[in-house]
C-alpha cells in the first residue's frame, strides 16, 4: 500500500476519515513515495514457501484485491477493486478445485458496492470487513452472518475503536475467539482482542506486549492473518530489514507468548504483495500482486 494506492483505495470506497487521511501521510514516509509501482528486487528466496504460483478463476477474468481463503477451506472471497478513482467494486467469492485452481460462483450478497473491502471468515461463518456503514458512530469494522453465498445481520463491530484512532484489515483467528486488526493513530500498528459472548470485543490488556517486536519493526503494518493454531500472525509491511519484501511473518510458540520479530518472506522482484490469507493447514498462503492502478492477480506460496 503506497501514498498513491492508498489514496486511489480510499477513494473508491467512497469515504475519507480522519485516520485514514492520517494513514495516507504514514504510509508515504514508510514507502518512500510513488514508485512502488516499478520498483524493482532481486531476491528470489521465499523463506520456508516455494515459489508463487499464479492461482487461476475459472470464469472470472477482473481484478484480485484482498483475498481470503474461508475457514472450511473450500472457497476464496475478494475484492474487485481497482485503484482507478471512482471505481466501483463488489466481494466475489469461487469453490476450490485445487489450491491453485477455483471456479467463481458470483458476487456475495447483501454487500453494499463499493462499500465494504478486505471481508475475512472464521470457521463459524462470521464475517468481518472494512466499511463506511457505520463511520457516523466512530466504527470502521462491521460484521455479519456468511452463508450460502450471502451476508446477513450486519451490524458494526463493537470493543475495538477507541475515540483518537480508526481500524482498518480486521481478521478473525480462524476459531473466531480473537480478532486481529489495524490501529491508526499517529502509526498503524496491529492489536489483538477477544471475542466476548455477546459478540462484541475486548481490546486484550497485554496487546501492546503481544504486538511489540512488530510495532517496534514496522510504523506501518497491515493485512493480517493468523493460523489455525494462532501461533503464526502473517501481514503486510513497508520494506525494512529486507528491502525484497512487503508480506512477514511473526511466530510463537505459545498464544500466551508475545510474536517475535517478523521474518520477510519474498514474493516477486517486482511489483507489490500484499494481503497475504493462510490456509487451514497452513500449506498454503494466498496474497495479490499488484500489476497497475487498474488491474492486480492472485498467486499462492505452498509449503510442505
Amino acid at each position: 500500500m503506497s501514498s498513491s494506492r492508498g489514496l486511489s483505495r480510499t477513494q473508491s470506497r467512497g469515504f475519507i476519515s480522519l485516520g485514514l487521511i492520517l494513514l495516507l501521510v504514514i504510509i508515504l514516509a514508510a514507502f518512500g513515495g510513488a514508485g512502488w509501482y516499478a520498483t524493482r528486487h532481486t531476491s528470489t528466496t521465499y523463506g520456508d514457501f516455494g515459489a508463487p504460483e499464479l492461482v487461476t478463476i475459472e470464469g472470472y477474468t477482473g481484478t484480485v484485491q484482498d483475498p481470503w481463503i474461508m475457514s472450511d477451506d473450500q472457497y476464496i472471497i475478494w475484492e474487485s477493486r481497482t485503484d482507478v478513482p471512482g471505481a466501483v467494486s463488489d466481494v466475489y467469492y469461487a469453490k476450490k478445485i485445487d489450491y491453485k485452481t477455483f471456479s467463481l460462483v458470483g458476487k456475495v450478497q447483501g454487500l453494499p458496492s463499493s462499500g465494504v473491502a478486505a471481508a475475512k471468515t472464521d470457521t463459524a461463518g462470521n464475517i468481518y470487513f472494512l466499511s463506511s456503514l457505520y463511520s457516523a458512530q466512530g466504527i470502521t469494522i462491521g460484521h455479519g452472518t456468511f452463508a450460502d453465498g450471502a451476508v446477513t445481520n450486519m451490524a458494526p463491530t463493537i470493543g475495538i475503536s477507541k475515540s483518537w484512532n480508526s481500524n482498518m484489515s480486521a481478521a478473525p483467528s480462524r476459531d473466531g475467539k480473537y480478532l486481529v486488526f489495524e490501529d491508526i493513530s499517529n502509526v498503524a500498528t496491529l492489536a489483538i482482542a477477544k471475542k466476548n459472548a455477546d459478540g462484541t470485543f475486548t481490546r486484550l490488556a497485554n496487546s501492546a506486549d503481544i504486538m511489540k517486536n512488530i510495532t517496534d519493526q514496522f510504523s506501518v503494518a497491515y493485512a493480517p492473518s493468523l493460523s489455525n493454531d494462532n501461533l503464526e500472525l502473517f501481514f503486510t509491511a513497508p520494506p525494512s530489514t529486507n528491502k525484497h519484501s512487503m508480506i512477514y511473518v511473526a511466530r510463537r510458540t505459545s498464544i500466551t507468548e508475545p510474536f517475535g520479530v517478523a521474518e520477510a518472506i519474498n514474493t516477486f522482484e517486482d511489483g507489490l504483495s500484499e494481503a497475504p490469507s493462510l490456509s487451514l493447514d497452513g500449506k498454503h498462503l494466498y496474497f495479490h500482486k499488484v500489476i497497475s492502478v487498474s488491474h492486480a492477480d492472485l498467486y499462492v506460496l505452498s509449503r510442505e
